[in-house]
């Protein structure tokens, strides 16, 4: 948040990056590739309703396990034939990240990482409440929606990402002297 401030841009979480996105794909394909069937098939039936212009060449909802590199191999050749020009990302943090990049290359497409953003527009999750985006505090209101997931991910990769971010600075510190 305070290199939002200072660079003076806000914050785009995935629930406003996949409405504008939607938004502005206008007569784009887009494809949505993560969440569960259900949650595909209820954010497909709205985004039918709210935006009748956004043509989507699939939907596809991959296991929740590692995938073999056919099963890979599979999604990326129906991402592919689907002709979408904008997937739209839904795998969660920092798996749908790594994937993106991982798979830019095979793709005549812009990937966009949403996130949670399906559910929360599917309405089966709910949205924080705007002072707590305003504050970067969504992930707390998450981490209460869903602490059976969420607990050991936030607590053991938050906490070894600040590790490692210490470590790289002391690291720089003593090879500046």
């Amino acid at each position: 948040m305070v290199a939002q401030d200072l660079a003076g841009t806000g914050g785009w979480h995935g629930p406003d990056a996949q409405r504008d996105g939607c938004r502005r794909a206008g007569r784009m394909l887009g494809f949505f590739l993560g969440s569960t069937q259900d949650v595909l098939e209820t954010a497909r039936c709205k985004l039918e309703r709210e935006f009748p212009n956004l043509k989507v060449g699939g939907y596809l909802s991959p296991p929740f396990r590692p995938l073999t590199d056919e099963e890979m191999g599979q999604i990326i050749d129906q991402i592919r034939d689907s002709g979408a020009q904008i997937v739209f990302v839904a795998l969660g943090c920092p798996k749908q990240e790594r994937w993106m990049a991982e798979h830019a290359h095979k793709l005549p497409a812009v990937s966009l990482g949403i996130g949670a953003a399906l559910p929360v527009y599917a309405e089966i999750l709910s949205r924080s409440p705007k002072w707590m985006q305003n504050y970067g505090l969504e992930w707390v209101y998450r981490l209460f929606q869903e602490p059976n997931r969420l607990l050991k991910r936030y607590a053991v990769t938050n906490t070894l990402f600040i590790l490692n971010v210490l470590l790289q600075w002391c690291r720089l510190r003593l090879t500046a002297h």
